[in-house]
């Protein structure tokens, strides 16, 4: 799944810049333009991945009070909860379509 691989490429950057530890607001205070424009790269790879609409795009940004590094770690987790729940629709054991 192609979705996979962006994801874990994402994961291993996220991971080794430790972007988890870090706020918004002391990367633009330390200047940090290249980690911001990383983050904001994985952030439109992730949601092209998903497929996310104009208007999701637009409420995640709403959501996130327009912080990039929020909206990845919301990508994120929303993808790792998505997940288990697309394998069990493709696996046909769970049917998640409106019929």
């Amino acid at each position: 799944m192609a979705a996979n691989k962006v994801v874990d490429q994402i994961m291993r950057t996220y991971r080794q810049r430790e972007w988890a530890k870090l706020k918004s607001e002391k990367l633009r205070l330390e200047n940090e333009q290249l980690e911001i424009k990383r983050v904001r790269e994985a952030v439109k790879a992730l949601e092209s991945v998903m497929s996310l609409s104009e208007e999701q795009r637009k409420n995640l940004v709403l959501l996130s009070g327009a912080d990039e590094l929020v909206q990845l770690k919301m990508l994120l987790a929303v993808y790792r909860r998505v997940l288990p729940l697309a394998e069990l629709q493709q696996s046909g054991k769970a049917n998640f379509t409106k019929d």
